[in-house]
């Protein structure tokens, strides 16, 4: 029998076939933990009336799957009730 050595292999997926890196990237479990950094203007403070939906568009788009836009906020429903629907299915470590 076979014994393979160090770690064992990651889990991978690949893109769905209209992606346009499906041929040539696939994506890998990692190993160990890493927090997501989004570019540009940092995730305002929740307690500000006046950042309330730039707030809510930032941690759901940190925490939440999607693949476009209309996957966590419908046209017809503001950033902050988006964020009030999801906030259930997120994990006690990801409330940290």
């Amino acid at each position: 029998s076979l014994r393979r050595r160090g770690r064992p292999p990651s889990d991978r997926w690949l893109f769905q076939s209209t992606h346009p890196q499906y041929l040539s990237h696939l994506i890998i479990r990692r190993s160990f933990r890493v927090v997501p950094v989004l570019v540009g203007a940092s995730i305002p403070r929740r307690e500000r009336e006046d950042t309330t939906e730039r707030y809510a568009r930032g941690i759901l788009t940190l925490f939440c799957p999607w693949r476009n836009v209309l996957d966590i906020c419908d046209p017809y429903t503001s950033w902050s009730n988006a964020l009030q629907l999801y906030q259930s299915s997120f994990t006690t470590e990801s409330n940290k």
